[in-house]
């Protein structure tokens, strides 16, 4: 078994056509239907804000913030405590699985240890509950957003002049709004930051989109106010951010009331953000396996300044209508989509949606809630989330890096993950739909390959101990960093990073993990639902500023001594052949 976590440190829409039906082989042999829709929207020219010459966000200000809301799972909050308290009291679910890896010795602690390591926001500036972090690095400035506040650190921890700032102010939202679920990215080809943020106020939605006009996140920034496709009382939840060379990618789930619709994806053309232009793009919508719409799918960061795939690929779990509800009798296998010739231009015939679904080596299960120290049950319990890919998914070199929650498999075990790398291949793209100056350009996908799975500490390692949210970030070789949130009955919940070389042993981390700051005291902050309510993801970023020793950043949060909140950011990566 694996050594144990021995390490810490602070260190509005309308219909043009349906895309093509795309009919792949799964790698077991079963072949399944994928489809989707495609239409419209449209947006005038940016709203442009200077980021540093906004007042500072002052703990006053805090009296006016209101709870962020949980992400929607199609249950009532009622039905989903419910099932929670079903699942923590049952036996663990039995699940199919790879023959384990040969043993690691106790003393083998082989993660890189974080070069760079600071405390980040905190809920005594960032009010609302949970954190519900983005992360993205560029040549200088670390940025990093919660559900009401922005900063800006230097790249050794130090809080710029000024920050944090005030979500509202900055995206320019109503006192009535209250923004929730922010993404980032850094656009290493372009230099520019990228921030998408949802929003609700007076039963109307909206994604907000902002991109810097430099590689600078002080300075200026374009940004964009979307409505939620369908509009009216249609509401989007937990938005997903990804990017290829052309174009942003915005997920998000559609929910009316607590039915849920589908999930919807934006595809936002770069170059007329940038230039903070206006601009139409295209929506895709009722994303489907057969004829059961899937939910929370995850655009992946196209990352590396030589990758340029021919097409975009997004990557879901089954979750919401899967399994029967949450999977809470298990679900195996992830969709895996591609996206081609997806901006709107002149001639052009839209876009090409495809996918194709691949087992995995586990099944996976609606995840418990997490115990903590000082509490075995209740609402003091941490709130796990559901089987969907919490955190992002990054594209390297030709492989898709994510994580899923799941229950685990032992009876001293609370919820986990399943990471996964996975190799998706495409065809040349000459169907009869992209002709002319389209031709080739309308490539589906064809199968991918799994190269990597692992359900993590599925077998427990001890004490009922939790380990939620996981998200990976790899390097352009292919080393890869994971960062998690852990608890159990003797410690408070913190943050975790592992790591491991491409070359190292197949569907393994190297070892237990190393805690970038565990937590130091009980943490309780429920919700109108009752929900003990924990962040509800993780994050990741990759930095390429030197191609020599390119780094991996993570962050997540951790109880304070106060019963609050946290977040903690970190750097690692391999600089040396000594490091195994």
């Amino acid at each position: 078994m694996k050594a144990n976590i021995v390490r810490w440190s602070v260190v509005a829409l309308w219909l043009l056509a349906a895309p093509r039906l795309a009919v792949a082989q799964q790698n077991a042999g079963a072949k399944v239907t994928t489809s989707g829709e495609v239409s419209s929207g449209q947006t005038g020219a940016a709203r442009q804000v200077e980021l540093e010459a906004l007042p500072p966000l002052a703990p006053q200000d805090l009296q006016t913030l209101l709870p962020s809301p949980a992400p929607r799972t199609g249950l009532t909050p009622e039905e989903y405590s419910a099932l929670k308290d079903q699942v923590s009291q049952q036996r663990a679910p039995t699940r199919s699985a790879t023959a384990p890896p040969p043993a690691l010795p106790s003393d083998s602690l082989l993660t890189p240890s974080a070069s760079v390591s600071f405390t980040g926001e905190d809920q005594s500036f960032c009010g609302a509950i949970p954190s519900d972090m983005a992360l993205a690095v560029g040549t200088t400035f670390v940025v990093q957003a919660n559900n009401t506040c922005l900063a800006v650190f230097s790249k050794n921890g130090t809080l710029q002049a000024g920050f944090p700032k005030s979500l509202d102010a900055f995206l320019g939202l109503p006192a009535s709004a209250f923004p929730f679920d922010p993404r980032a990215l850094y656009d290493w080809v372009n230099n520019r930051f990228i921030l998408v943020v949802d929003r609700f106020a007076n039963n109307v939605g909206t994604i907000t989109v902002a991109a810097s006009q430099t590689s600078d996140p002080r300075g200026v920034w374009n940004i964009y106010q979307l409505g939620i496709p369908g509009g009216g009382s249609i509401f989007g939840d937990y938005p997903t951010l990804g990017q290829d060379r052309q174009a942003l990618y915005v997920s998000m789930n559609r929910f009316q009331g607590n039915a849920f619709i589908d999930s919807a994806v934006l595809l936002l053309p770069k170059q007329q953000i940038y230039a903070g232009q206006g601009f139409t793009y295209n929506v895709l919508s009722n994303l489907r396996v057969g004829n059961t719409t899937v939910d929370s799918v995850q655009p992946a960061n196209v990352m590396n300044k030589a990758d340029q795939p021919r097409a975009e690929f997004m990557v879901n779990s089954f979750n919401i209508h899967f399994g029967g509800g949450q999977c809470r009798n298990g679900c195996n296998g992830l969709v895996i989509w591609a996206v081609a010739n997806p901006l709107r231009v002149a001639g052009s015939p839209g876009p090409e949606l495809s996918g194709v679904v691949i087992a995995t080596a586990h099944n996976y299960f609606f995840p418990p809630n997490a115990r903590q120290k000082g509490c075995a049950g209740g609402n003091c319990l941490l709130d796990t989330g559901d089987t969907r890919i919490s955190g992002g998914v990054h594209y390297s070199a030709g492989s898709l890096w994510g994580a899923l929650e799941t229950a685990g498999s032992a009876g001293n075990v609370g919820a986990t993950f399943i990471w996964f790398q996975v190799r998706p291949f495409l065809n040349d793209g000459n169907n009869a739909r992209c002709a002319g100056a389209f031709t080739n350009l309308c490539a589906d996908i064809i199968g991918a390959d799994r190269l990597n799975e692992e359900c993590f500490f599925c077998a427990g390692r001890g004490a009922h101990a939790s380990n939620y949210y996981g998200t990976l970030q790899p390097d352009p070789e292919g080393n890869v960093t994971l960062v998690y949130n852990y608890s159990d009955d003797n410690t408070f919940p913190g943050t975790v990073y592992n790591s491991r070389r491409v070359t190292g042993q197949k569907n393994v981390m190297h070892d237990g993990g190393t805690f970038l700051l565990v937590g130091q005291g009980f943490y309780q902050r429920l919700d109108k639902a009752g929900r003990n309510r924990w962040g509800d993801y993780t994050a990741t970023a990759p930095d390429l500023t030197n191609s020599f020793f390119p780094s991996m950043w993570f962050s997540g949060q951790y109880a304070k001594s106060n019963n609050s909140w946290g977040t903690v950011i970190g750097k690692n990566g391999f600089t040396a052949p000594n490091q195994p």
